[in-house]
């Protein structure tokens, strides 16, 4: 019989992502893309950053899919900051705690500031194994599988 601490729980998500400030400060625009409101999906009792980690992963697929144009902005040679990920029991909880945080406003810090919000209807998320459990992402490697970390340069590369 499993302990009530082990039963997989309902999170409600909310997820935002800033453009990374490059050398020059907030180089004209500053952007961010954040949920508008909040995923349901079902986790462990307790969420680690493994968790957070897979779910932004598969938002910002969706972010490329359904706002190409602003997926650029987060992909460029700077790239993103990790994104900020919300777990929370409540609906009302996750929204508040993103909004207080100020994820649903552009950035006062830099003048031409840009947020687009996206909506998570046709969001879809589908769980790899494991998801439920709280040791996810901290599963040891396969035994019997080589690893190559020092690989040779491809041909043609300096």
């Amino acid at each position: 019989e499993k302990l009530e601490s082990d039963k997989p729980k309902t999170w409600h998500v909310m997820i935002a992502v800033h453009q990374a400030v490059g050398p020059a400060g907030c180089d004209t625009y500053r952007y961010k893309v954040s949920t508008v409101e909040p995923i349901v999906v079902t986790g462990p009792p307790q969420v680690r950053a493994a968790h957070g980690d897979e779910l932004a992963s598969w938002w910002m697929m969706f972010v490329a899919e359904r706002a190409p144009i602003p997926y650029r902005w987060l992909t460029t040679s700077v790239g993103h900051e990790p994104p900020q990920v919300y777990f929370r029991e409540t609906r009302e909880e996750v929204m508040q705690a993103f909004r207080e945080d100020g994820h649903l406003r552009q950035s006062r810090s830099c003048s031409g500031s840009k947020l687009v919000g996206l909506r998570s209807r046709g969001f879809q998320f589908t769980p790899p194994p494991g998801f439920v459990r709280t040791e996810f992402g901290n599963e040891p490697a396969p035994q019997g599988v080589t690893v190559a970390r020092d690989l040779s340069p491809a041909p043609g590369a300096l």
